[in-house]
């Protein structure tokens, strides 16, 4: 009776440390680089993308540049578009990329400041972006 005891008390013990374990997130590679079709409030074009391995973006969106960040855990992208030289012509997009099947998925908000089209009325807005894979 008490060896049961003691037994009952060792798996609850272990099961209770288990069951406490971080399961670290997967993580995803993005499988598209160059190429997804963009549409950031109406407007589409091609967004194009190169991550490195510290999570650094850099790339091109509507032929302008773009830098920030990937983080292949979270899933989350977050980048800065300049379009011109001053800092009312940037546009700052933070997005969450996933799988469905063969095409991958990007979607989010950015901001805008008056310099890219926004105003003190809109300056939120939303985008979307995919790209087909083919194996």
């Amino acid at each position: 009776m008490k060896l049961t005891k003691i037994l009952v008390s060792v798996a609850l013990v272990l099961f209770t440390l288990v069951a406490a374990t971080a399961i670290p997130a997967m993580a995803d590679n993005l499988r598209c680089g160059a190429g997804w079709d963009f549409d950031a409030n109406g407007f589409t074009g091609t967004l194009n993308v190169a991550v490195d391995g510290s999570g650094n973006l850099t790339g091109t969106v509507y032929g302008n540049p773009i830098q920030g960040y990937y983080n292949n855990v979270s899933n989350e992208m977050m980048f800065v578009r300049s379009i011109g030289s001053s800092p009312a012509q940037q546009q700052i997009f933070t997005g969450y990329y996933w799988r469905e099947g063969a095409l991958d998925v990007l979607a989010g908000s950015f901001e805008g400041f008056s310099g890219s089209g926004a105003s003190a009325g809109r300056h939120r807005f939303g985008f979307k972006a995919s790209c087909m894979i083919i194996q």
